[in-house]
């Protein structure tokens, strides 16, 4: 077994923790079963009887609102043989039966039928049913609509847990300037060839990979004729190394969870192409290919949106870039006003495998052209279908194979420790200070860093190892 000790230390950690099947398992435990997990939105279980089915850590569970309206989850098990009782992804039912022997429960988790069973049963059925339930996880929570679960019932309060992130929720998951999200229907599904550690910390802590790893993407994106002018202006390079910055946040029960690549509103230094107001025209030129109803609601969202963020000059921070909520929970938000926020998960499945799962939230009040066109952007890019995510697909499938490799070490820390030491350039933000922006007002909450930095990477990894040091 690791020493898991050892393992993280100094800046670096023991390239087997990405690969151990041993140490993957007593993760499930350690990780999954003991800290907050996104296991859906309240806008896709809005009814009584509406369900979704979600993952945590390994163990498959049913998000439903019951018929008094509370939101719950119960582990997919049939206390019997433990089949799945839920065959479908979502939708609204009023009790799942078991396809093994029909065992039925409600949506209290109740069991209310036995199929054939009283034949088996008898004169026990009645008994039987009173002591068959679905397996309930016994703290859910939400916050902004996002649905936290947790199977340890001594966990702190979701708010506690959240910490400092939560500011920055408020602006990517409720959309002040809007009249609330929602989450639109259907869900991007994908293998992917990495630990769900490395893409979950590569979220936050690792920007500088875009310039070399994307190149292809920037390309392409030139050509893209009415979308070319949205799209670069966010992705550019040049861009990304004068205009976004990084935040590590806090939480008080230790968690640490963190923003990448976000941009600031009041950025008014001149020298590359990217405006807050260059966005806003390109997007209002888009929204002109979409129809009257589109541009109407565009030109009406801008108004708010400058109302909201101010046009004096403070800087802000701005709904365009990255976030992760410790452990599995990445968030990715472009242009505000028609781009969508993706809702991402990193499902763990085995020590150099996991699934990602992509939802996309929207204005409630958008008009369906709007809606469909920011799902359309998202897919651009970081979804499976797009030009981003097969790109960072080939490199960490490169990476695992080497990872695995690492195996046949004794002393992998000793022999290739892989790093997280990179401080940052410290006067990549004192640029921000000469242009007299305060960043401290942009980004009250948490620890303001370089675009380019691995202080977010050692935080994530200390905290993993605190937590399975843990008996």
């Amino acid at each position: 077994m690791i020493d898991v000790d050892r393992a993280v230390r100094d800046g670096f950690f023991d390239p087997k923790i990405l690969a151990d099947e041993d140490l993957y398992h007593e993760e499930q435990e350690k990780i999954f079963r003991r800290t907050w997990l996104y296991v859906g939105h309240e806008s896709q279980v809005a009814k009584p009887g509406d369900f979704l089915i979600n993952y945590m850590g390994e163990e498959e569970v049913v998000l439903l609102r019951d018929p008094k309206g509370v939101v719950r989850v119960f582990k997919n098990w049939c206390p019997h043989r433990g089949n799945k009782v839920c065959l479908f992804d979502r939708g609204n039912a009023r009790a799942f039966t078991c396809t093994f022997h029909g065992w039925t429960f409600d949506l209290n988790g109740k069991l209310i039928g036995l199929g054939a069973g009283r034949e088996v049963y008898g004169d026990l059925e009645q008994e039987m049913r009173k002591g068959k339930v679905l397996p309930e996880v016994p703290k859910v929570s939400s916050y902004n609509g996002l649905i936290f679960a947790s199977w340890d019932r001594d966990i702190c309060s979701l708010d506690d847990y959240l910490g400092d992130i939560r500011p920055y929720l408020d602006v990517v998951t409720t959309r002040p300037w809007s009249g609330g999200v929602e989450v639109l229907p259907g869900r991007a599904r994908w293998f992917f060839p990495t630990n769900w550690k490395a893409i979950a910390e590569n979220w936050i802590t690792d920007d500088y990979h875009v310039w070399t790893t994307h190149s292809s993407f920037f390309r392409v994106a030139k050509a893209l004729g009415p979308v070319s002018p949205l799209v670069t202006s966010f992705v550019n390079p040049d861009w990304a190394v004068r205009h976004t910055v990084n935040v590590l946040v806090t939480a008080p029960a230790g968690a640490p969870h963190g923003l990448g690549a976000v941009s600031v509103w009041g950025d008014h230094r001149p020298g590359t192409e990217y405006h807050h107001e260059f966005v806003l025209n390109a997007g209002r030129h888009l929204a002109e290919t979409l129809g009257r109803e589109a541009v109407e609601w565009y030109d009406d969202s801008v108004k708010r949106i400058t109302e909201y963020f101010g046009r004096e000059g403070t800087a802000k921070f701005c709904s365009m870039g990255n976030m992760t909520v410790f452990p599995n929970l990445s968030l990715e938000f472009l242009a505000m006003v028609l781009g969508g926020v993706s809702l991402i998960q990193w499902h763990p499945r085995g020590a150099t495998m996991h699934e990602g799962w992509e939802w996309v939230l929207v204005d409630k009040n958008a008009p369906d052209p709007v809606k469909r066109f920011g799902q359309r952007l998202v897919g651009l890019g970081q979804s499976p279908g797009g030009m981003i995510m097969i790109d960072d697909s080939e490199n960490f499938e490169r990476s695992r194979d080497n990872l695995r490799a690492a195996l046949s070490y004794k002393d992998s820390m000793e022999a290739i420790p892989l790093s997280v030491e990179a401080p940052g350039n410290p006067s990549y933000l004192q640029e921000f200070e000469k242009a007299g922006i305060d960043l401290r007002k942009a980004f009250p909450a948490g620890k303001v860093l370089p675009g380019a930095q691995e202080e977010s990477g050692r935080a994530f990894y200390n905290y993993w190892k605190d937590l399975m040091m843990r008996p």
